[in-house]
């Protein structure tokens, strides 16, 4: 039993033994027995420099603070760094970083800084602080489920502390995979715009293909297509092939876009980008000849006392683009709400005739006319707006590609106005015969078969 416990009483007495001891119990959060170990080993070996920055860091851990500055000064002393004590700061630091003490340690760094502003700008001090926050990160990411959010933050404010370009590189690609991550979180939990600022901040720092990939995928998944071009695009000047069909998608996306809401000039231009990238793009012809439809007047006439009406349409073709147009075919559709009553198609535009010239040149717009070919039954209408749409056509071939126009439903007739026009006439008819009756002339008033011109009709309010 005797000989065990001297065993055991020179175990504990060897400096290496009482130093792992030390640091063992400030693991465990026995700052007090720590101190007891640490006393042993100075007085041992009172020029052991990592001693005295081992029994400071216990002392500050028990609140004994005198004791501790003491102990780094001595500790300062014996390396005689820094006369101000910065250099065993600094080492205590990392020591806390050792024993997992990373808020305690932060706050002895930003008392370095405090004391001495030019200190920040020594790779030693920039290099405890990638130390100090990157393993407060990894201790983050270790955690279960992993705090993202915390770990992402402490690599930022380490990288935003570090001016010395060989230590951020040495940061860098730990935040960049960790940025990654955390935006992936991010972007599960539906918050794009912050997954996105993520991943740029890891491409500020560590550039790469991949991460130029990921943020163009998160823009097009916000369905911001303009931001994801722009990223792919840069992507595709680094290497063209790994994004070219899904750049030539985009673009193609996002032309689609623009010529359904008949911006046929904005449209062009993606449509031309993505045809420079892939030649079997096929533009469509109305981005490629592109054409208003503007200055269309419904006018009508009515028969059948009333109950029929023959709409016509006025409107202006106008060629926008560059190109001729050599052929055109228009198709005037009136609709009664959303159902078709009557349509009407003219080649406007001939393969003999001269084309419509590119915009601003003689010759680029045209005048249309069309009048639909029989009456429209009123009291069969399922409306009371009758309605006018106009659609183009490019093709001579059997298989015609119909482009609606941006102009639509621009002209509309109302029941009330018919009503109206009815009783002017049928009191007009009236009058007409009362006038001959008295008159004794005998005359009849006009039929209900006439027709009645809108260039006639009398003024509606």
């Amino acid at each position: 039993m005797c000989v065990a416990s001297g065993a055991l009483l020179f175990h504990f007495s060897d400096p290496k033994d009482l130093m792992e001891r030390g640091q063992w119990l400030m693991k465990q959060g026995q700052a007090a027995l720590a101190v007891d170990a640490f006393e042993k080993l100075v007085r041992r070996d009172p020029g052991n420099y990592d001693a005295r920055l081992a029994l400071a860091n216990a002392y500050l851990e028990i609140e004994e603070t005198d004791k501790a500055d003491f102990e780094f000064k001595e500790a300062s002393a014996l390396r005689s760094k820094n006369p101000s004590g910065g250099g065993a700061y600094v080492a205590i630091v990392n020591m806390m970083i050792g024993n997992e003490q990373y808020a305690k340690a932060e706050e002895q760094l930003m008392a370095v800084l405090a004391k001495n502003k030019q200190v920040a700008k020594s790779t030693t001090w920039q290099s405890t602080v990638k130390n100090l926050y990157s393993a407060w990160a990894d201790s983050y990411m270790g955690e279960s489920p992993p705090n993202y959010e915390q770990a992402y933050k402490k690599y930022r404010k380490a990288l935003g502390m570090i001016e010395n370009h060989t230590i951020q590189q040495e940061l860098a690609p730990q935040f960049a995979r960790i940025s990654e991550r955390y935006a992936n979180y991010l972007n599960l939990n539906k918050q794009y715009n912050e997954a996105i600022d993520a991943m740029k901040e890891g491409f500020r720092y560590y550039p790469s293909t991949d991460k130029l990939m990921t943020i163009g995928a998160l823009y097009e998944q916000k369905q911001d297509i303009d931001s994801a071009i722009v990223w792919y695009s840069k992507l595709h000047e680094i290497d063209p092939q790994s994004i070219r069909d899904k750049l030539v998608a985009l673009l193609l996306q996002k032309g689609e876009e623009l010529n359904r809401y008949h911006q046929t000039m904005q449209a062009k231009r993606y449509y031309d980008d993505a045809k420079n990238l892939n030649e079997d793009v096929n533009t469509p012809l109305n981005v490629v000849f592109p054409l208003e439809v503007d200055h269309l007047d419904m006018d009508y006439k009515l028969s059948g006392n009333f109950l029929q009406v023959t709409p016509s349409l006025t409107f202006r073709v106008k060629n926008v683009g560059a190109n001729p147009i050599k052929f055109l075919e228009t198709k005037t559709v009136f609709l009664a709400g959303e159902t078709p009553v009557g349509e009407i198609t003219q080649v406007t535009v001939r393969k003999k005739d001269p084309p419509l010239s590119g915009f601003g040149q003689e010759g680029y717009s045209k005048a249309v006319t069309v009048k639909l070919d029989k009456p429209i039954d009123i009291t069969a209408m399922t409306s009371p707006r009758l309605e006018a749409q106009v659609m183009v056509n490019y093709s001579t071939g059997k298989k015609k590609q119909w482009f609606r126009s941006k102009s639509e439903a621009v002209a509309v007739l109302e029941y009330y106005k018919i009503k109206q026009r009815l009783a002017a006439k049928k009191a007009a008819e009236q009058k007409a015969a009362e006038d001959a009756a008295g008159s004794g002339a005998g005359g009849t008033g006009a039929t209900g078969g006439d027709d009645a011109s809108g260039a006639n009709r009398p003024e509606e309010n």
